[in-house]
């Protein structure tokens, strides 16, 4: 599923190919994924209309229109963005497409359905709507250790808690937990201003450098366990093979020996 680096590799991408073009066309070929806004709706709103910029938060990209309102994206399990220049070479399973003045489309592809495009005229009502806590790569040492303080339950648990901090899942949830070398069950209320620090630390490293790979899991370090992720996969520092556990609802990985509960 796209996760933090993932959304902010389409956001900077989408700046690239996108912005200070006149839409044309608007393309819905799946309304499921359309949320209180119709195909009709959306047409209506965006074509005549350019795109001025791109922001994230969390797992979601605000795309704003030149009349400061918003399209939102939410990819859901498996999607992604392509720009393309001939209708003829549209990407499988394109399911929203937007074509400019230019010639050239961007489509939002999404082979499973499980994405969300919406409208919003305000982005603040949007982010309190859907609950999202502060962005993982702008929370502050200090406010992730006071919004830590009061919170129960196991370590990947409350990095996966969109309402905590936006933008970890379950892949990212893993790496972090084994960069800080906490187990991913250690309940929170049992971490000590030292691993606070640490668990904060090693979440902005792997963002960051899973961000300066363009969210490539192929091209992150050889320390890193997302490679590694799957059944008998092994540890990439000790060799030990990797425990797969379920934990929080989703399937973990870790190590049980540099990740002791």
């Amino acid at each position: 599923m796209p996760e933090l680096p993932d959304v902010e590799t389409f956001r900077r991408y989408f700046e690239a190919a996108s912005l200070f073009q006149q839409v044309t066309e608007v393309m819905i070929k799946e309304t499921r994924i359309l949320s209180e806004v119709t195909a009709q709706d959306l047409e209506i709103r965006l074509i005549g209309h350019q795109f001025e910029s791109a922001q994230r938060r969390g797992k979601y990209l605000f795309t704003r229109l030149e009349n400061q309102s918003w399209v939102v994206f939410h990819f859901g399990m498996t999607g992604s963005l392509q720009y393309f220049r001939d209708v003829e070479g549209e990407p499988a399973y394109t399911r929203f497409r937007i074509g400019f003045a230019q010639g050239n489309s961007l489509a939002y592809i999404n082979v499973r359905k499980l994405g969300l495009i919406t409208f919003t005229e305000r982005l603040e009502d949007f982010i309190q709507m859907k609950n999202l806590g502060p962005d993982a790569l702008e929370m502050s040492p200090e406010e992730f250790r006071k919004r830590l303080i009061d919170r129960r339950g196991s370590a990947k648990s409350i990095l996966m808690d969109q309402s905590f901090l936006s933008g970890i899942g379950n892949i990212y949830s893993d790496e972090i937990l084994f960069q800080a070398g906490i187990h991913p069950e250690q309940e929170v209320k049992q971490l000590d201003g030292k691993m606070i620090s640490t668990l904060y630390n090693a979440m902005k490293e792997v963002l960051e450098t899973a961000i300066e790979v363009r969210a490539d899991t192929d091209r992150l370090p050889k320390t890193y366990i997302i490679p590694h992720r799957k059944k008998g996969g092994v540890c990439p520092k000790c060799g030990n093979t990797l425990i797969q556990e379920r934990i929080g609802g989703r399937t973990g990985y870790y190590c049980p020996e540099h990740q002791r509960g």
